[in-house]
């Protein structure tokens, strides 16, 4: 019978001590857990900071990249022939529309623009004649890829 006691005792002595050691691996458990959320949320605001950088460093790669296309597509406009009414600038696209005296100088245009190294593709809409004020014009837009 004191053996049947001393092995109860001893059994008991093993759950307490197993018990213990679970409530122990459980509260080390929810420490984890609660790291492991900090780590997932650091690694979350990484992302948003390298895709900030990524973001500014394209702007201003894009910023003097704006400006030689904005100056090679004002700078080929044969002078005193022609004249532009609208300039647009979205993503790698920019579409220029206006008026010249006449097809040759649309042509001049568009092959001065195609020359460029600048522009990928380079692409005329449309021409259509015009009269305004008297005066025969040949409007125009062209899409140009970059």
């Amino acid at each position: 019978m004191f053996m049947f006691i001393f092995s109860f005792l001893a059994i008991q002595r093993e759950i307490n001590d197993k018990n213990r050691e679970k409530e122990l691996l459980q509260r080390e458990r929810a420490r984890y857990i609660i790291l492991i959320k900090k780590i997932e949320k650091l690694k979350k605001e990484d992302d948003e900071l390298k895709n900030r950088i990524q973001t500014i460093i394209d702007l201003k790669r894009k910023r003097g990249q704006l400006l030689k296309i904005f100056d090679e597509i004002m700078l080929s406009v044969p002078i005193g022939k022609m004249y532009l009414v609208n300039f647009s600038l979205h993503n790698n696209r920019a579409i220029v529309s206006g008026f010249a005296l006449d097809y040759e100088n649309v042509a001049v245009y568009l092959k001065a623009l195609e020359s460029k190294k600048l522009f990928k593709r380079t692409d005329l809409l449309y021409t259509k004649q015009k009269e305004i004020k008297g005066y025969n014009l040949i409007e125009f837009k062209i899409n140009l890829e970059f």
